[in-house]
């Protein structure tokens, strides 16, 4: 009996020298860190999503002349586009789900530009004239999103 409670006595000292929970630095319901800047969240989740896809488009270069991303219901053609700067890019929206079309650069997590809502048959274009990396991405739909790289 006295191991026992000597045993307990331990296991109660042990826990007791353990540092407490962050919970701080927890997001309430997810369990998962909180980051100051919530772009570094966003882009992980995305790169998870991207990694889980089924199926990947294999991107294509393009020239200066323009180039198309398709969206079709809750999927995007191509995922990935690499385009000179200057192009001129459309966003066209196949299919009964209309969509709320951004671009964000990836460098600042910030959106640069809003082309508005798209519905079936509808087009809006974007020039990406600065070097670097973007999604293009549907707010009504967050697994509808294109990695744009312009050189």
């Amino acid at each position: 009996m006295r191991a026992y409670i000597a045993l307990v006595l331990f296991a109660v000292l042990i826990a007791a020298c353990k540092p407490a929970a962050d919970t701080e630095n927890i997001v309430a319901d997810t369990g998962m860190p909180a980051r100051e800047d919530k772009g570094i969240v966003e882009k992980e989740v995305i790169e998870e999503q991207e990694e889980m896809a089924a199926e990947k488009t294999e991107g294509a270069v393009m020239e200066k002349s323009g180039s198309a991303l398709t969206i079709q219901d809750r999927a995007i053609t191509p995922t990935e586009l690499t385009v000179a700067a200057g192009t001129e890019v459309a966003v066209t929206v196949n299919g009964a789900t209309a969509h709320i079309i951004t671009v964000n650069d990836d460098a600042t997590y910030k959106t640069v530009a809003n082309l508005g809502t798209l519905a079936n048959g509808k087009s809006a274009t974007y020039v990406f004239n600065t070097p670097g990396v973007y999604t293009v991405k549907s707010l009504k739909a967050g697994t509808v999103r294109a990695t744009v790289t312009v050189q």
